[in-house]
């Protein structure tokens, strides 16, 4: 992961020479709010001590890259992301796999995610899935999202649910009498939506690593990982943080 993230880190860089690289991070050791709404919400790694251990590492080499993070106490870095995209004053470009960051798609601003390759704007993101990026939410909330362990309603594929959300708009005018289950499900669905939609609102803070980590030189971390490769072009990931500050 360590490797995969910083190659990753630098072709993305090198590929579209973004003004200012920012890296979001999820809670920061808090429980997120949404697991308080929902305990089945995004099951803990099984791995996750060896998971933290590498993410400090991780964290201090990106701190000494001068490579700015932020997280937000009890959010995730999509809410994250999201805070920092309504603020944009420049055109952004959000790198993630997650569907759920398309809610944050706006041609005005602009800002588009970049995920798998391509680059969403409002109509890739409508000839996806069939709804506008602001009813990403309410699609979610119905068809479920796997990644984050979010059931979808039964008897509603992709199809339906954007045809529902073409006549209805959200998930809170849809009848009761419109889903398998009835009253059931439509809240069921009401709860999903809450889990699917973003915080923007959410208080982002930077974040800066701590403990004995610090005290390690940046070289080391990499040797412990034996990222020769990493070190031998230092300099091009420090060109990153340059152009950040």
């Amino acid at each position: 992961m360590f490797h995969s993230f910083l190659t990753s880190l630098k072709s993305l860089y090198t590929k579209y020479q973004p003004e200012t690289t920012i890296i979001a991070w999820e809670s920061h050791g808090t429980e997120s709010w949404r697991r308080q709404l929902s305990p089945d919400y995004k099951p803990h790694n099984t791995n996750y001590s060896e998971y933290t251990s590498l993410l400090i590492d991780l964290k201090f080499t990106l701190y000494h890259l001068n490579i700015p993070q932020y997280y937000a106490p009890h959010n995730e870095a999509d809410d994250v992301l999201a805070n920092l995209s309504a603020r944009a004053t420049k055109p952004t470009l959000i790198f993630t796999v997650d569907k759920d960051i398309m809610q944050t798609v706006n041609d005005e601003t602009p800002v588009h995610v970049l995920c798998k390759d391509k680059i969403y704007n409002e109509s890739r993101v409508y000839d996806k899935f069939k709804v506008s990026p602001s009813q990403i939410p309410d699609f979610l909330a119905i068809t479920g999202d796997k990644s984050d362990n979010i059931t979808g309603i039964e008897g509603l594929g992709p199809k339906k649910t954007a045809d529902l959300l073409s006549q209805y708009d959200t998930v809170e005018a849809i009848p009761y009498h419109k889903f398998t289950g009835g009253e059931v499900d439509f809240q069921r669905a009401v709860l999903n939506k809450k889990l699917t939609t973003l915080n923007y609102d959410c208080n982002i803070n930077p974040l800066y690593p701590h403990g004995s980590v610090v005290a390690s030189s940046l070289h080391s971390i990499l040797d412990k990982y034996e990222l020769q490769k990493i070190k031998d072009s230092i300099h091009k990931f420090k060109e990153i943080g340059d152009n950040a500050c």
